[in-house]
């Protein structure tokens, strides 16, 4: 056990996965709140192309959308070499970043949507009728009425997140101590033949959804 505490792909594997859930949950939450809003009281059409784009990545498999991912943004794919190598999303960190953000973003936008629809239209529709801008009923009265929603929605995709395998191994390239994260760890432990270090990496996994699952009880019991 104490060897695995001090092991450096472990750490760097840690590190990494939590340093994704740092920079990644910012991310949806302004996105996440955005497109669920849009999805539900926006034009028909935006609505219905939202609704498609936050519901694929959950029943699209993701080591084939990851593919099409490495296909497209690859050295010689087609956004590939439209974007600059700094703005690059292979075998890196940015890479590894929008991974989450498209794992966890269904979740996010969703929890949002489904709080929007339950009550808070009808309430918009009154802000508009005494003169309120879009704007301003979204800031006061929208964000204010579904934070559950959101807290639920960014919960349950930073759980999505940590388990996040397909997508991440095809265009972070599974690179020890760069792009592996905790699930890709295991992965390798497992390919490796390492099986009680794959059972202590599941275990800190499991300690982390443990910790999600008792969030997620508490605001459902509290509210």
């Amino acid at each position: 056990m104490q060897s695995y505490l001090t092991d450096s792909r472990i750490l760097a594997s840690l590190f990494l996965t939590l340093k994704i859930i740092i920079y990644s949950v910012p991310i949806l939450f302004l996105i996440g709140i955005l497109v669920g809003y849009i999805s539900c009281c926006g034009n028909r059409i935006i609505s219905e192309i939202l609704e498609v784009i936050t519901t694929l990545p959950m029943i699209f498999p993701p080591i084939g959308l990851g593919f099409l991912m490495l296909y497209f943004f690859g050295k010689n794919g087609f956004f590939g070499r439209i974007l600059p190598e700094n703005l690059s999303l292979i075998f890196n960190f940015r890479g590894l970043l929008v991974a989450a953000v498209i794992t966890g973003l269904p979740f996010m936008a969703k929890s949002v949507k489904s709080g929007i629809k339950n009550d808070i239209i009808g309430l918009c529709e009154a802000a508009y009728t005494l003169g309120k801008s879009e704007l301003e009923t979204f800031i006061f009265i929208v964000i204010p009425n579904i934070k559950l929603n959101i807290i639920s929605g960014l919960i349950l995709a930073t759980g999505r997140i940590l388990g996040e395998v397909g997508i991440t191994l095809m265009i972070g390239g599974n690179i020890a101590g760069k792009t592996n994260t905790i699930s890709l760890e295991i992965y390798n432990s497992v390919l490796d033949g390492e099986y009680e270090r794959a059972i202590f990496l599941s275990v800190v996994l499991g300690i982390f959804s443990f910790i999600i699952f008792i969030f997620i009880r508490t605001f459902n019991r509290d509210y």
